[in-house]
């Protein structure tokens, strides 16, 4: 969910500035993430708003990432987080191709508050897909949320 008064908070933001694993980035840190993703790194694709949400948790809880790509630029095969609009976002999901999907995609909903939705493949065999949706719903997750400046569940 999200604070009325942080509707607009991201969306014009440089997000060059929240590539996860960067130096200096502006990303809300975590101090002792509780769930680690090792290999089968998910790949996020999101609105731009919600990018320092899913980056802030990529960089917290990816581990062994050297190999992956991590940026803005959406049609690149190994980036691992990207950032667009919804449209893009559907899009990158439903790809044919697996190197070009989306394991996971971060929405507003439609509504006055703009609920955070997290919508994966139901097709999808990578398990770190539910264990990460899992870890957002939790309260270090609903904390991660909150630190960004929206409102947890």
């Amino acid at each position: 969910m999200r604070d009325e008064s942080n509707l607009n908070r991201y969306s014009d933001t440089d997000l060059s500035e929240y590539i996860p694993f960067s130096e200096n980035n502006k990303l809300v840190k975590i101090e002792s993430p509780t769930f680690h993703v090792e290999s089968e790194h998910p790949k996020m694709y999101g609105a731009f708003a919600l990018y320092p949400v899913y980056a802030a948790a990529v960089e917290a809880t990816y581990h062994n990432v050297e190999k992956l790509a991590f940026g803005l630029e959406p049609r690149h095969w190994d980036t691992c987080v990207t950032a667009g609009t919804s449209p893009e976002a559907f899009e990158m999901l439903l790809y044919d191709e697996v190197q070009w999907r989306s394991d996971m995609i971060f929405m507003l909903q439609p509504s006055e508050i703009g609920e955070l939705v997290i919508i994966s493949r139901k097709d999808n065999t990578n398990p770190n897909v539910q264990r990460l949706t899992d870890w957002f719903l939790s309260p270090q997750g609903q904390e991660l949320v909150q630190d960004v400046g929206y409102v947890p569940l």
